[in-house]
């Protein structure tokens, strides 16, 4: 019995893990909705805004500045984040390391 419900758990999460990745490829909501999106429905749509912000954001990393010094630039220009906070590091770094942005950014 022990066996079986242990293949069944691990049967919940495969099919759960390659739900929400198809989820991610075709751009529907899967979980919050990430700075540059808004929501509707159930698909992202781009927000030219925040978009702008994510440009400037991977242009400032390719010109080599460091994650701290471009959360520091964003507050100090009073760009507000998905929540309406403060930038930091890893904040920038997650909008860096998303798929969704690259995509989007070239698209846009």
């Amino acid at each position: 019995m022990t066996s079986v419900s242990q293949w069944e758990r691990e049967s919940i999460g495969d099919r759960t893990r390659i739900a929400l990745l198809h989820k991610k490829a075709h751009g529907r909501v899967y979980n919050h909705v990430p700075y540059g999106f808004v929501r509707d429905g159930d698909s992202l749509v781009p927000l030219a805004e925040e978009q702008a912000i994510v440009g400037r954001i991977q242009a400032l990393r390719a010109n080599g500045w460091p994650l701290r010094r471009i959360a520091e630039a964003l507050n100090g220009d009073g760009v507000p984040t998905k929540q309406r906070g403060r930038w930091f590091p890893q904040t920038v770094k997650d909008i860096l390391k998303n798929t969704l942005h690259k995509a989007a950014v070239v698209a846009a």
